[in-house]
């Protein structure tokens, strides 16, 4: 018996095997700049093969409170990892396998 654990690619969910588990969100007020990184964010997510969520926040004393001073914003784990910018969608997959817990850097071997 095969037991499911997540919608894609029948994974295990992070922390099953020790990897941290994700929360991602967006600083985002709609802006195109906003929903490019929105976009690029998902499409890292499906290039990994993760279900992860990825949560809007758009309160702009919530933004202040964590320092954001410019739009849009990435945190991953409550971490900010990038503002002000898009980042590729390569940058992106490297952020989130950090803040996993992975090694990005192939050169470390």
């Amino acid at each position: 018996m095969t037991q499911t654990f997540g919608k894609k690619n029948n994974i295990a969910p992070l922390s099953y095997f020790g990897v941290m588990a994700l929360k991602i969100e967006i600083f985002a007020m709609g802006c195109a700049r906003c929903h490019q990184l929105e976009a690029a964010t998902h499409a890292a997510l499906d290039e990994l093969g993760l279900d992860t969520g990825v949560d809007r926040l758009q309160n702009l004393e919530e933004a202040k409170r964590r320092g954001i001073t410019s739009q849009p914003a990435l945190f991953i784990n409550g971490k900010l990892m990038v503002q002000g910018r898009i980042p590729s969608i390569v940058e992106i997959k490297d952020m989130i396998n950090q803040q996993r817990g992975l090694i990005t850097d192939p050169s470390v071997f």
